[in-house]
């Protein structure tokens, strides 16, 4: 899920094995057909050379190190720019291998509850995520002040055609702007009426 769309931009779903089931997940990741790495590669082949490449799912810390390796070598071959989407697992399973993404961006909690331990990690350059819904809405501020010094990108649930996971409302859209704006990163106060933007990023 990137923040922010950006020129020559590619998302790149690797695996949809995901180890949450979110109900407001924009990809349906529970009930795909299991993701080949023959399905990979084909994908791969698709890859715009230096393009930023963004690998998603599911999570991609499910996937095989032998795997995982393969596809960042195939887009080192291509000049690609890769960055990462993972709700944690792969920065527990291949830290040594997080020096290969430009963004690392960690979706640090299912849903906002009190007692989740997010990674916290200062040799690491991470980009806190927060998917925020109607049905969690009403945990945020509790879990944000548990981290008090780290800036997140507040991200309002959205979906395209054809998934029914659960959204932010526009009033909620409001309020989190005015209520919590100190606690948002830039590029997600930005976003908050257009994320996720499905149109504006090439999706493999």
């Amino acid at each position: 899920m990137a923040i922010q769309a950006m020129e020559k931009e590619i998302e790149l779903v690797v695996t949809w094995v995901c180890n949450w089931n979110c109900d407001y997940c924009c990809v349906d990741t529970h009930n795909r057909p299991k993701m080949s790495m023959d399905d990979v590669r084909a994908k791969l082949d698709k890859v715009i050379p230096g393009y930023n490449v963004t690998l998603s799912g599911g999570e991609v810390g499910s996937m095989k190190r032998e795997d995982i390796e393969y596809i960042l070598s195939e887009l080192k071959a291509k000049g690609c720019s890769p960055s990462i989407n993972t709700n944690g697992l792969f920065i527990k399973r291949y830290r040594d291998l997080l020096c290969h993404f430009d963004t690392i961006l960690y979706h640090c909690s299912e849903n906002l509850d009190i007692n989740d331990d997010i990674i916290i990690d200062p040799e690491l350059d991470l980009q806190y995520l927060l998917i925020v819904t109607d049905n969690n809405y009403h945990k945020l501020g509790a879990f944000l002040d548990k981290y008090p010094d780290i800036q997140f990108n507040l991200v309002a649930a959205t979906n395209p055609e054809g998934i029914n996971g659960v959204t932010l409302s526009t009033p909620l859209k409001h309020r989190m702007l005015k209520e919590f704006h100190s606690r948002m990163t830039k590029d997600s106060i930005k976003r908050v009426f257009t994320e996720k933007d499905f149109n504006a990023i090439i999706y493999l």
